[in-house]
């Protein structure tokens, strides 16, 4: 039975068999918010569920606001998963290197990506907690991300691409100075017109091929550096996400000047969710990152460098 504090949303999975027939009473081990959490026959004797793993006979359920409580049990059903992350976050306090591990089991405990859980989520919601999660908690975010494929990694990191790219057409439409232009201009460069950026063929074909490139070519070049160091646990795929879901601070490109607080965001957010996705350590991070410059640098600078001047 999952159980979940109506007043801050915390919630944790407790078998059946732990739960005393008589219990219907919580107490939240958070917010200490006491709270019926079943319906039991007013004639039998109850008991109360402390701190949602252990029981107490000695407690008496005297939840002055049971019926709000049960109408907002009720609500609470449909954010099942974000109260899911809560208590991996609560379990997280305990360990510092290690994954949290779920209730009863040696087993590390997993939370679901919300953007791949939309049927709770709703499409906007689960952009914005994944965003957000990135962002603020990698550490805890990476470190219990299960591994449910590269699809909707890979379309949540083209999205914030295209998404970023869509916002710097319309600031240039706006006569607002974008940083990117900026910098093409101050090289000679010729910067793409809101029109070009805007060009369907750019924006549905070219983008996603170039994005997908630099994905799949950076994954297997940090993949397999930290596969050499024996450090790569959680396999390509777990490289992959990572990759994938740092795209999240890039989100910030989309204002004029928030290129200069993205980069180094997710280059940050790229460094821990590897670190905590393979549970390796940052010098082996490091020169799975340096191969990279390395690669990219002969891939895409050097032909640049090489090309006759006009």
């Amino acid at each position: 039975m999952i159980i979940t504090c109506p007043k801050c949303q915390f919630a944790r999975n407790i078998p059946d068999e732990q739960i005393p027939p008589r219990s219907k009473v919580a107490t939240c081990p958070s917010c200490e918010h006491r709270f019926q959490f079943r319906e039991i026959a007013e004639d039998t004797d109850t008991s109360t569920l402390d701190d949602l793993t252990s029981t107490d006979a000695n407690n008496n359920a005297n939840d002055n606001s049971d019926f709000e409580a049960k109408r907002e049990v009720a609500q609470a059903q449909a954010q099942d998963a974000a109260a899911a992350y809560l208590a991996a976050r609560q379990e997280k306090t305990k360990t510092q290197d290690e994954p949290p591990q779920g209730p009863e089991t040696s087993e590390p405990l997993q939370v679901e990506v919300p953007f791949e859980d939309l049927e709770h989520f709703g499409f906007f919601a689960g952009m914005y907690q994944t965003i957000r999660r990135t962002c603020l908690s990698p550490k805890l975010f990476f470190s219990v991300m299960p591994l449910r494929g590269l699809i909707r990694p890979m379309v949540f990191g083209l999205m914030v691409t295209e998404f970023v790219l869509i916002m710097s057409a319309f600031w240039q439409l706006s006569g607002v100075p974008d940083l990117t232009t900026i910098f093409m201009e101050q090289q000679g460069m010729a910067p793409l017109s809101p029109q070009e950026t805007l060009n369907p063929m750019l924006l549905f074909v070219m983008v996603p091929l170039l994005y997908l490139f630099e994905l799949f070519l950076s994954t297997a070049v940090i993949h397999g550096v930290l596969s050499i160091l024996k450090s790569g646990k959680r396999g390509f795929e777990g490289t992959f996400r990572v990759m994938a879901y740092c795209q999240a601070p890039v989100i910030l490109s989309a204002l004029p000047f928030g290129t200069i607080l993205a980069v180094p965001w997710s280059l940050a957010v790229t460094f821990i969710g590897l670190k905590y996705m393979h549970s390796t350590d940052y010098p082996h991070v490091a020169l799975a990152f340096a191969a990279l410059v390395a690669v990219f640098g002969v891939v895409f600078f050097l032909p640049m460098l090489t090309m006759p001047s006009p």
